[in-house]
């Protein structure tokens, strides 16, 4: 967005994208400076049968842009909350944080916010190369309306940058990592130029990125698709399809690298009506 107009070309109908508010800068615009939120919401709801670009989980889904992080991609545990709070009073059904960082108070209020609230959060584990997860996904054992999401690669094996642990519910495509390809991510980008590394053609709208920042969206896209199926779903109920539809591709049932497996859009959209409570471990 620039100057409060959609400039994408893939991110453009008005009617389904809206211009939410900008907490990180403060003055009420969001505005990607970084590259980041744009890649993550082309992977949600990108445009289709447009003839350019690419084609979101959920491209029928209306996605609001909140602004929580500067041009360096950093933000703070009140912009989190903020944002949160900013999402579910104004009609989100669903929140993407493609971000993490430690635990807090206030975070935790953002979740339990959305949580109260009937709000779905789906958060990125994090990046630390097998490590422990981050937070706000780290809350997926406290509140059954976080869903934590790891990373796969192309191979269906945990992408090596992914952070794992008890708290992932699911995983998603995320990507091999840099240097950045066609093992990858591909999504949008504002339309300034913007340096990924490789030259596509169309390296100022388009390119690829990895990382669970990127597997999120994929299952916020899917959760959209659900909800839009099906409204009246709580959130915990749209977490557990997620987990029963997954595809299981490391030890029975749940584990630390892909939680209940690699996240299937078709088989949870065709069993949305089928949910049988699991337990968490």
């Amino acid at each position: 967005m620039q100057g409060g107009v959609l400039s994408h070309p893939d991110l453009d109908d008005p009617n389904k994208f809206i211009i939410g508010t900008d907490i990180s800068g403060g003055d009420g615009e969001p505005r990607d400076e970084n590259g980041h939120g744009t890649h993550v919401s082309g992977t949600i709801a990108a445009e289709t049968d447009n003839g350019i670009g690419v084609a979101g989980v959920a491209w029928d889904a209306k996605v609001m842009a909140i602004q929580v992080f500067d041009r360096y991609g950093s933000g703070s545990h009140e912009n989190f909350r903020d944002g949160c709070i900013f999402g579910v009073d104004n009609g989100c059904k669903v929140l993407n944080y493609s971000g993490g960082g430690s635990a807090g108070v206030t975070k935790d209020h953002g979740v339990a916010y959305a949580d109260t609230h009937g709000v779905v959060l789906c958060a990125a584990a994090g990046n630390s190369y097998q490590g422990s997860v981050s937070w706000p996904g780290a809350y997926s054992l406290q509140y059954s309306n976080c869903v934590c999401v790891s990373s796969t690669n192309t191979h269906d094996a945990s992408s090596g940058f992914s952070s794992i642990g008890p708290e992932v519910t699911i995983a998603a495509p995320g990507g091999t990592g840099s240097p950045y390809d066609s093992d990858d991510v591909w999504s949008t980008f504002p339309n300034y130029e913007f340096q990924i590394g490789l030259d596509y053609g169309l390296a100022q709208n388009y390119g690829p990125l990895a990382g669970t920042s990127m597997a999120t969206p994929h299952v916020a896209g899917l959760c959209a698709l659900i909800l839009g199926m099906n409204p009246n779903l709580a959130p915990d109920s749209v977490r557990q399809i997620l987990m029963n539809t997954a595809d299981d591709l490391g030890p029975a049932c749940f584990d630390n690298q892909f939680g209940w497996g690699r996240v299937n859009v078709f088989g949870a959209l065709s069993q949305i009506k089928v949910i049988s409570i699991a337990h968490t471990p």
